[in-house]
This record gives C-alpha cells, structure tokens and sequence, in this order.
C-alpha cells in the first residue's frame, strides 16, 4: 500500500482539526496554499529579525555579522513568498558588545513567545490584517557556507576575537520549548505547533 504523505493525510488531518490559527516557528520551508488557507486567522510564523530585513534561514548571525546593532522579532501571517507577510507584532532589541547568535537567539525567541501570545489574544477578538512589508528594504539572510567561518589572519587580533564570539551557530531547541509552552498556555485557541 500507499505510506503516508502530508499533502494527503496530513492535510485531512489539519482539515479535520479544523485549527482557527497555525503557529510555525523556525521552520525554514514555505507552506503550500492549501494549507495556508485553511484557518481562519491564516498560518502565522515568528521570524528572528526586523523584517522586511534578513528574509531567510540565517537572520541572526547575518545581522551580528553585518555589524547591526539592533534587531528584533516580528510575527508575521505566512503567504506564498518566504517571510514576505504582512507583520502582526514587532518587538525591537540592541545587539550587546558580548552577545552571541545563542544569547540573542534564545532572547529573541523568548520574546517572540510573548508576542504570539498577545497575538493570538488579539485573533481572538478581531481580524488582524497586519501591516504589509516594504519590498523596496527587503534583503536575504541565506544559510551561512562554511567558508564564513574562516579565520581570516590578516586582521588584528581584536577583530579576529570578535568574530570567532559572535557565535553563527544558533540552536533554538531550548528556547523553541519555551515557545511551545507559552503559546500552550492559551488554551482557549485551537492551533498547532510545528518546530
């Protein structure tokens, strides 16, 4: 027989859960428009950065990289363009001189699990439609090559400290939990959590 496929079981399946919102976080693939347009508040994604800026899989470590010294978190309603939606919630942070892709991940996270529960608290009260994004100040934050992580020994050996404690690896698991947990905590709604 047949093994199981989403696009046939699992879509069933979130048909039958019949889900007013979807919740996705760190995800890094785009969802089809079939399953866009099943709930009712639409599939909403926490993206790590102040988008339209750093659209991709690699937000934070390529602010850190570029020299930012600010960020943020942005909840946005998910369509067919990859972190392309209209924002729902913006949370701004600074970049520290002793921040690391970790630290300010996990913070960032952390706060996005706040925004989406004040978004969800919002959803359940009224229609959200969300502020469109500028296209014109959109720019990519693609998959760090490992070439980046070369040690380029011309440069003096501040810089050469600097860049080896940025720190581009970053592991949400811990704060992606956190997440889950918070926007568990609002019971009221219907939605699923896909990491």
């Amino acid at each position: 027989g047949r093994g199981w496929s989403f696009e046939t079981q699992g879509l069933a399946w979130i048909r039958q859960k019949a889900p007013d919102v979807i919740a996705v976080i760190a995800y890094g693939q785009k969802l089809g428009p079939e399953l866009l347009a099943l709930p009712k508040h639409g599939c909403l994604n926490l993206h790590p950065s102040l988008l339209p800026k750093y659209r991709g899989a690699a937000p934070i470590p390529r602010a850190m990289l570029a020299g930012d010294t600010e960020t943020g978190v942005c909840i946005l309603r998910m369509v067919d363009r990859m972190d392309a939606g209209p924002l729902l919630a913006v949370h701004k942070e600074p970049i520290g001189p002793k921040d690391t892709a970790e630290t300010l991940g996990t913070s960032l996270f952390l706060h996005g699990a706040s925004l989406f529960r004040e978004v969800l608290d919002r959803l359940d009260r009224t229609l959200v439609p969300g502020i469109p994004q500028d296209e014109s100040l959109a720019t990519r934050a693609p998959m760090l090559r490992k070439e980046e992580g070369r040690i380029d020994w011309r440069l003096s050996a501040e810089e050469i400290a600097e860049g080896l404690a940025e720190d581009y690896e970053v592991n949400p698991n811990e704060a992606l939990k956190d997440v889950a947990r918070l926007i568990g905590e609002f019971s009221q709604q219907k939605f699923l959590v896909r990491k």
